[in-house]
């Protein structure tokens, strides 16, 4: 079973969260920045006590979850919670990134890298433009403000296809 899918950039930003365990109403924020908070001592730890530099750290194991991550050269962090059955999933962690986060946001040239995604939070409020202006100036902010509606719908979409993909492919994992 899987409890939490996350998504950090190397800032340790929370670009993305999925709670996939019924009933599981934790505040988020304190979450994103106590789990990462984690990754990076838990990564620095396995750092100095590895034997051979080329180790990673993959995943630890509690007595009721497993935390498993694949961290991308670039910084991204693919973060997800199961139960203790799940064995390695470092391939399914590598096929979110390279099938689902590049073609989804990456090649997305609307998509703002390194920005938290949520696709009911990405449409910003429209500028508004004052009744004094001239004509000129008001087709002008009239194009403006379509173009910038334009943009956050395709950003929103993109955001919701990563959503939805990611969604479709967590649900037919054997362990979900």
């Amino acid at each position: 079973m899987i409890y939490n899918f996350y998504l950090y950039n190397r800032q340790g930003v929370c670009l993305y969260q999925k709670d996939l365990k019924r009933g599981s109403k934790q505040q988020r924020s304190d979450t994103d920045k106590l789990l990462y908070g984690l990754l990076y001592s838990l990564k620095k730890f396995a750092e100095k006590i590895s034997p051979n530099d080329k180790k990673r750290f993959r995943s630890y194991k509690t007595a009721t979850y497993k935390l498993h991550c694949f961290e991308t050269p670039t910084g991204l962090k693919f973060v997800m919670c199961t139960d203790l059955s799940v064995g390695n999933i470092d391939r399914d962690l590598e096929h979110i990134f390279a099938h689902i986060y590049v073609p989804h946001v990456v090649r997305n040239p609307l998509a703002e890298l390194h920005v938290p995604m949520t696709p009911t939070t990405t449409m910003q409020p429209l500028p508004s433009s004052s009744s004094s202006s001239g004509k000129e100036e008001e087709a002008s902010d009239a194009v403006t403000a379509t173009q910038l509606q334009e943009q956050q719908v395709q950003a929103a979409a993109a955001a919701s296809g990563f959503d939805a993909a990611l969604s479709a492919f967590l649900s037919s994992l054997k362990y979900y």
